[in-house]
Protein backbone atom coordinates (compact mmCIF):
# COMPACT_ATOMS: atom_id res chain seq x y z
CA UNK A 1 0.00 0.00 0.00
CA UNK A 2 1.31 3.03 -0.73
CA UNK A 3 2.20 5.82 1.87
CA UNK A 4 -0.96 8.68 1.90
CA UNK A 5 1.33 11.46 0.07
CA UNK A 6 4.20 9.50 -0.84
CA UNK A 7 4.46 10.83 -4.71
CA UNK A 8 4.28 14.38 -3.48
CA UNK A 9 7.36 13.82 -0.84
CA UNK A 10 9.52 12.31 -3.69
CA UNK A 11 8.61 15.52 -5.53
CA UNK A 12 9.71 17.63 -2.84
CA UNK A 13 12.58 15.95 -2.05
CA UNK A 14 14.01 15.69 -5.76
CA UNK A 15 13.69 19.07 -5.76
CA UNK A 16 15.76 20.33 -2.94
CA UNK A 17 18.29 17.66 -4.67
CA UNK A 18 18.35 19.28 -7.49
CA UNK A 19 18.55 23.17 -6.45
CA UNK A 20 21.57 22.17 -3.97
CA UNK A 21 23.15 19.91 -6.46
CA UNK A 22 23.02 23.12 -9.22
CA UNK A 23 23.89 25.43 -6.21
CA UNK A 24 27.27 23.06 -6.18
CA UNK A 25 28.10 22.75 -9.25
CA UNK A 26 27.62 26.90 -9.74
CA UNK A 27 29.74 27.23 -7.65
CA UNK A 28 32.37 25.42 -8.88
CA UNK A 29 32.20 26.88 -12.38
CA UNK A 30 32.08 30.60 -10.44
CA UNK A 31 35.88 29.32 -9.60
CA UNK A 32 34.80 29.35 -6.14
CA UNK A 33 36.31 25.77 -5.18
CA UNK A 34 39.75 24.61 -3.53
CA UNK A 35 41.17 21.72 -1.80
CA UNK A 36 41.39 21.80 2.18
CA UNK A 37 43.70 19.97 4.14
CA UNK A 38 43.43 19.06 7.65
CA UNK A 39 45.76 19.54 9.69
CA UNK A 40 47.88 22.11 7.44
CA UNK A 41 50.58 21.28 9.94
CA UNK A 42 51.59 19.70 12.91
CA UNK A 43 54.31 18.99 15.78
CA UNK A 44 55.32 15.66 16.59
CA UNK A 45 58.22 14.76 19.29
CA UNK A 46 61.01 12.42 17.77
CA UNK A 47 59.98 9.62 19.80
CA UNK A 48 57.08 9.03 18.75
CA UNK A 49 57.93 8.63 15.21
CA UNK A 50 60.45 6.29 15.77
CA UNK A 51 58.64 3.69 17.29
CA UNK A 52 58.79 1.25 14.19
CA UNK A 53 60.59 -2.45 14.66
CA UNK A 54 60.53 -5.67 13.45
CA UNK A 55 60.49 -8.68 15.42
CA UNK A 56 63.26 -10.42 15.35
CA UNK A 57 65.24 -13.65 16.87
CA UNK A 58 68.74 -13.73 17.09
CA UNK A 59 70.28 -17.28 17.32
CA UNK A 60 73.88 -18.39 17.63
CA UNK A 61 75.24 -21.43 15.76
CA UNK A 62 77.53 -24.35 17.55
CA UNK A 63 78.96 -27.21 16.38
CA UNK A 64 81.93 -28.64 14.40
CA UNK A 65 81.54 -31.35 11.39
CA UNK A 66 83.83 -34.31 11.65
CA UNK A 67 86.35 -34.09 9.28
CA UNK A 68 84.88 -37.29 7.24
CA UNK A 69 81.13 -35.67 8.50
CA UNK A 70 80.30 -33.77 5.49
CA UNK A 71 76.67 -34.17 4.50
CA UNK A 72 73.39 -33.25 4.71
CA UNK A 73 71.66 -31.17 7.88
CA UNK A 74 67.86 -29.92 8.23
CA UNK A 75 67.19 -26.32 8.98
CA UNK A 76 63.49 -25.92 10.34
CA UNK A 77 61.96 -21.95 10.88
CA UNK A 78 58.59 -21.67 12.75
CA UNK A 79 56.31 -18.72 12.18
CA UNK A 80 52.97 -17.80 11.03
CA UNK A 81 53.84 -16.07 8.00
CA UNK A 82 55.50 -18.89 6.51
CA UNK A 83 53.43 -21.33 4.59
CA UNK A 84 51.64 -23.72 7.03
CA UNK A 85 53.86 -22.14 9.55
CA UNK A 86 56.75 -24.00 9.19
CA UNK A 87 59.67 -24.17 6.67
CA UNK A 88 62.22 -26.89 6.38
CA UNK A 89 65.21 -27.60 4.18
CA UNK A 90 66.54 -31.32 4.17
CA UNK A 91 69.46 -30.50 1.89
CA UNK A 92 71.74 -27.74 3.20
CA UNK A 93 75.16 -29.03 2.70
CA UNK A 94 77.50 -28.93 5.11
CA UNK A 95 81.35 -29.84 3.87
CA UNK A 96 84.18 -31.89 6.33
CA UNK A 97 85.36 -29.98 9.26
CA UNK A 98 82.70 -26.93 8.96
CA UNK A 99 82.84 -24.48 11.86
CA UNK A 100 79.70 -23.08 13.72
CA UNK A 101 80.61 -19.55 11.51
CA UNK A 102 80.71 -21.75 8.13
CA UNK A 103 77.26 -23.66 9.02
CA UNK A 104 75.85 -20.38 10.01
CA UNK A 105 77.09 -18.66 6.62
CA UNK A 106 75.50 -21.74 4.72
CA UNK A 107 71.99 -22.17 6.89
CA UNK A 108 71.52 -18.64 5.37
CA UNK A 109 72.67 -18.68 2.14
CA UNK A 110 70.30 -21.77 1.60
CA UNK A 111 67.15 -19.72 3.38
CA UNK A 112 67.54 -16.82 1.31
CA UNK A 113 68.04 -18.86 -2.34
CA UNK A 114 63.95 -19.75 -1.63
CA UNK A 115 61.03 -17.14 -2.25
CA UNK A 116 60.28 -17.12 1.66
CA UNK A 117 63.14 -15.54 2.68
CA UNK A 118 65.19 -13.06 1.35
CA UNK A 119 68.83 -11.19 2.63
CA UNK A 120 67.68 -7.81 2.20
CA UNK A 121 64.40 -7.99 3.59
CA UNK A 122 62.82 -6.62 0.25
CA UNK A 123 61.04 -9.59 -0.34
CA UNK A 124 59.72 -12.88 1.25
CA UNK A 125 58.42 -13.21 4.31
CA UNK A 126 61.61 -13.07 6.47
CA UNK A 127 65.11 -11.42 5.92
CA UNK A 128 68.35 -13.70 7.09
CA UNK A 129 71.23 -12.53 7.69
CA UNK A 130 74.47 -14.11 9.02
CA UNK A 131 77.57 -12.63 10.66
CA UNK A 132 80.27 -15.30 12.22
CA UNK A 133 78.00 -17.91 13.84
CA UNK A 134 74.93 -15.73 14.80
CA UNK A 135 72.26 -15.90 12.20
CA UNK A 136 69.52 -13.30 12.57
CA UNK A 137 65.83 -13.78 11.45
CA UNK A 138 63.59 -10.32 10.99
CA UNK A 139 60.31 -10.15 9.99
CA UNK A 140 59.89 -7.99 6.72
CA UNK A 141 56.82 -6.50 8.06
CA UNK A 142 56.87 -4.44 11.07
CA UNK A 143 54.39 -5.03 14.14
CA UNK A 144 53.95 -8.86 13.65
CA UNK A 145 53.82 -10.62 16.91
CA UNK A 146 54.33 -14.23 16.56
CA UNK A 147 55.34 -16.64 19.87
CA UNK A 148 55.88 -19.83 17.39
CA UNK A 149 59.08 -17.83 15.76
CA UNK A 150 62.25 -19.88 16.19
CA UNK A 151 64.88 -21.46 14.20
CA UNK A 152 65.78 -25.25 14.68
CA UNK A 153 68.50 -27.49 13.33
CA UNK A 154 68.94 -30.99 13.41
CA UNK A 155 71.95 -33.16 12.55
CA UNK A 156 70.58 -35.44 9.64
CA UNK A 157 73.03 -37.37 7.59
CA UNK A 158 75.70 -35.12 8.81
CA UNK A 159 77.99 -36.69 11.74
CA UNK A 160 80.10 -33.90 14.28
CA UNK A 161 82.93 -34.00 16.35
CA UNK A 162 81.07 -30.91 18.71
CA UNK A 163 76.97 -31.39 18.38
CA UNK A 164 75.04 -29.09 16.28
CA UNK A 165 72.80 -26.85 17.94
CA UNK A 166 71.21 -23.16 17.65
CA UNK A 167 70.64 -21.01 20.99
CA UNK A 168 67.83 -18.05 20.70
CA UNK A 169 69.97 -15.48 22.62
CA UNK A 170 68.03 -12.27 21.53
CA UNK A 171 64.60 -11.42 20.40
CA UNK A 172 63.08 -8.48 19.92
CA UNK A 173 59.11 -7.87 19.47
CA UNK A 174 57.89 -5.77 16.61
CA UNK A 175 56.19 -2.41 16.91
CA UNK A 176 53.96 -0.99 14.33
CA UNK A 177 55.38 2.20 12.32
CA UNK A 178 54.38 5.87 12.72
CA UNK A 179 51.13 7.08 10.88
CA UNK A 180 49.48 10.26 11.07
CA UNK A 181 45.80 10.95 9.32
CA UNK A 182 45.33 13.83 7.03
CA UNK A 183 41.80 14.62 5.48
CA UNK A 184 41.33 16.09 2.23
CA UNK A 185 38.06 18.04 1.46
CA UNK A 186 36.95 19.65 -2.27
CA UNK A 187 35.18 22.55 -1.05
CA UNK A 188 33.58 26.67 -1.56
CA UNK A 189 35.36 29.94 -0.42
CA UNK A 190 32.81 29.06 3.05
CA UNK A 191 34.56 26.32 3.39
CA UNK A 192 31.40 23.92 2.46
CA UNK A 193 32.03 20.77 0.85
CA UNK A 194 31.35 20.22 -2.79
CA UNK A 195 30.41 16.75 -2.12
CA UNK A 196 29.12 16.07 -6.00
CA UNK A 197 32.76 15.28 -6.57
CA UNK A 198 34.34 11.94 -7.13
CA UNK A 199 37.43 11.55 -9.02
CA UNK A 200 41.52 10.80 -8.69
CA UNK A 201 43.81 13.50 -6.85
CA UNK A 202 47.40 12.55 -7.25
CA UNK A 203 49.66 13.52 -4.06
CA UNK A 204 53.17 13.37 -3.40
CA UNK A 205 55.01 12.92 -0.42
CA UNK A 206 58.50 13.79 0.50
CA UNK A 207 60.96 14.32 3.53
CA UNK A 208 63.68 17.01 4.59
CA UNK A 209 65.79 14.95 7.34
CA UNK A 210 69.29 14.42 8.34
CA UNK A 211 68.58 10.72 9.17
CA UNK A 212 67.24 8.41 7.53
CA UNK A 213 63.66 8.82 7.80
CA UNK A 214 61.43 8.25 4.47
CA UNK A 215 57.67 9.21 4.57
CA UNK A 216 55.24 7.33 2.24
CA UNK A 217 51.48 6.85 1.75
CA UNK A 218 49.77 4.15 2.49
CA UNK A 219 47.40 3.10 -1.00
CA UNK A 220 49.48 4.68 -3.44
CA UNK A 221 49.75 8.44 -4.51
CA UNK A 222 46.56 8.35 -6.75
CA UNK A 223 44.20 8.36 -3.79
CA UNK A 224 40.48 8.71 -4.81
CA UNK A 225 38.30 11.38 -3.27
CA UNK A 226 34.67 10.53 -2.58
CA UNK A 227 32.16 13.01 -2.42
CA UNK A 228 34.62 15.74 -1.89
CA UNK A 229 36.44 13.96 0.72
CA UNK A 230 39.51 11.39 1.52
CA UNK A 231 41.33 10.86 4.62
CA UNK A 232 45.23 9.83 3.68
CA UNK A 233 47.44 7.68 6.07
CA UNK A 234 51.27 9.00 5.76
CA UNK A 235 53.52 6.56 7.57
CA UNK A 236 57.10 6.72 8.54
CA UNK A 237 60.15 4.68 8.58
CA UNK A 238 63.65 4.91 10.02
CA UNK A 239 65.41 7.44 12.08
CA UNK A 240 63.96 11.30 12.35
CA UNK A 241 66.07 13.03 14.65
CA UNK A 242 64.62 16.09 15.14
CA UNK A 243 68.06 17.95 15.55
CA UNK A 244 67.28 20.58 12.81
CA UNK A 245 63.32 20.04 12.64
CA UNK A 246 62.72 17.21 10.08
CA UNK A 247 59.71 17.44 8.38
CA UNK A 248 57.67 15.59 6.08
CA UNK A 249 55.33 17.10 3.57
CA UNK A 250 52.19 15.64 1.85
CA UNK A 251 51.18 17.74 -1.26
CA UNK A 252 47.62 17.68 -2.71
CA UNK A 253 48.44 18.21 -6.13
CA UNK A 254 47.19 20.94 -8.57
CA UNK A 255 44.09 19.81 -10.07
CA UNK A 256 41.83 21.35 -12.92
CA UNK A 257 38.69 20.61 -12.14
CA UNK A 258 35.39 21.91 -14.63
CA UNK A 259 37.97 24.21 -16.23
CA UNK A 260 38.89 25.41 -12.37
CA UNK A 261 42.84 25.00 -11.70
CA UNK A 262 42.82 24.15 -8.10
CA UNK A 263 45.87 25.13 -6.37
CA UNK A 264 48.06 22.69 -4.42
CA UNK A 265 47.77 22.35 -0.55
CA UNK A 266 50.04 20.64 1.76
CA UNK A 267 50.35 19.44 5.18
CA UNK A 268 54.01 19.61 7.12
CA UNK A 269 54.96 17.65 10.02
CA UNK A 270 57.61 18.67 12.00
CA UNK A 271 59.63 16.38 14.21
CA UNK A 272 61.11 17.80 17.19
CA UNK A 273 63.80 16.78 19.89
CA UNK A 274 62.11 18.55 22.69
Amino acid sequence: MAHPGGHNHDKEIRKIVEEEFSAALLSAVNGEIEFKVTPETVSTHEDDQNVGKHQEIKATVSGEVASDGGDDIVVRVKAKVLDDGEFELTDVTVANSDSASDIAGKIQSALVATTQFSADGDSGEIQVTASDAVITLKMVDEAKQDDTFTLEVEEGDATFDTPLAVDVETEQEGVAPYTRKVQVELVDDAGNRHWWFTDDVPVTIGEDTEGSGEAEVVGGTTPKMKNGFMELTVLLRGDWSGSDEDTNTLTVSEKTILGETVSEKTSVETTTEG
